[in-house]
């Protein structure tokens, strides 16, 4: 028994003691009022018997069980019913009752309130119905002095028991609350502290970045080369719809997912700079449904964006002093899974576009890989200028 309360967690290691006090006192009461009145009955001495027992047998219950609710509240019916039969056997001698049932109540119901103690009433009724049924119902509110002085003794030593019982529960309650508190605090400063040190290794990626595009400027202006240039050129842009991501990881709160929403037309605003010409205007038209996409996923379609827009600014506008781009990202209907559309279009030269060498073509080589990175599903027309249609799951 020992080593199994040394073991033991939770409320029932805590009443046993009390309840072991209270049923001792109460078998020691029963019997020595049945002594006074000359009737030591079967009844009397098997509810003796009952309360040496039954302490120990609902500890091994709370222990076997791991002081589970249900173990809690069926000990507690079976409180009231032995409570019930103690009031009839002892003839419903008022202070002895008083003493016990209070005391038995209050120490079990101490921590679990007014629905168990309905249920702890409830079987106390039922019990005193049927056994009162049985024995007869008797009333006797003069026990002798010993009964009534080890009563007294019972609710003084049971009162303060339970006090005793809810004061300590009182204060390894508030421990574990403060304790609780500072773990709290304690995760929310290391929380933000991971944030903030991501939030930078995102701000020096996208610095990182931007010294590339610098030194790619830098080789720009020593070559004449217009072949040159132009891969320079397209290298800038992909460099910088990474680094677009990083930035906006960087100035969002969310370091886990990227609104297309903002993100889209920040990265064509600046992709529409760099291929600007003095005798053209190209002009963005942007309608972006509330998308959120992660870091990894941003990535790819900011990639694959860099490469359908800046094919548009380059090439579908030939000879003419004004293009439209437009990009579309909207939600798609799927019953088996969540989808979005990513669509490019203009509204350019379109079957001259369609002539391009698309397999030679490095853009649209990096715009396949990045599709079939994100498990998309990649189409285009070029009847009326040229409109690419690509479908990604979200994640």
């Amino acid at each position: 028994m020992v080593n199994i309360y040394t073991n033991a967690r939770g409320i029932g290691k805590s009443i046993y003691p009390i309840r072991l006090l209270g049923y001792c006192f109460g078998a020691l009461v029963l019997l020595l009022y049945r002594i006074q009145i000359d009737n030591v009955s079967i009844e009397s001495l098997c509810l003796f018997i009952i309360f040496l027992l039954y302490p120990h047998l609902a500890f091994y219950r709370y222990y076997a069980k791991k002081s589970s609710s249900k173990v809690e509240i069926q000990n507690l019916c079976i409180d009231g019913a032995l409570i019930g039969a103690f009031a009839v056997l002892m003839h419903f001698s008022l202070l002895p009752v008083v003493s016990f049932f209070v005391v038995v109540s209050a120490t079990s119901m101490g921590v679990k309130g007014p629905k168990l103690f309905a249920a702890f009433c409830t079987f106390f009724v039922i019990s005193i119905v049927v056994l009162g049924a049985l024995v007869g119902f008797f009333y006797d509110a003069s026990p002798s002095l010993e009964v009534q002085l080890l009563s007294i003794a019972f609710l003084i030593a049971g009162s303060v028991s339970h006090n005793f019982i809810d004061f300590k529960r009182s204060i390894e309650f508030i421990a574990a609350k403060r304790q609780i508190q500072s773990q709290r605090e304690q995760i929310a400063q290391d929380l933000h502290e991971k944030e903030v040190l991501l939030k930078e290794v995102h701000h020096r990626v996208k610095n990182n970045l931007q010294v590339i595009m610098s030194l790619l400027n830098l080789q720009l202006d020593t070559t004449a080369h217009q072949e040159v240039q132009e891969a320079l050129q397209a290298c800038k842009g992909r460099v910088y719809s990474m680094a677009a991501v990083h930035e906006s990881l960087y100035q969002h709160e969310s370091l886990r997912v990227i609104e297309l929403k903002t993100f889209v037309p920040n990265l064509c605003e600046q992709l529409s700079k760099l291929y600007e010409k003095k005798e053209q205007v190209i002009s963005f038209v942007h309608e972006i449904a509330t998308v959120q996409v992660p870091l990894k996923q941003a990535i790819s379609i900011g990639l694959i964006l860099n490469e359908l827009v800046s094919n548009a600014c380059k090439h579908a506008f030939e000879n003419r002093a004004s293009g439209k781009v437009t990009v579309k990202i909207k939600s798609v209907a799927n019953n088996k899974s969540k989808q979005f559309e990513i669509q490019v279009s203009d509204d350019g030269i379109g079957d001259e576009f369609s002539l391009l060498d698309e397999h030679q073509s490095m853009g649209l080589s990096i715009v396949e890989d990045m599709v079939a990175q994100l498990n998309g599903q990649w189409t285009f027309n070029s009847n009326t200028g040229v409109t690419h249609s690509i479908i990604v799951d979200a994640l």
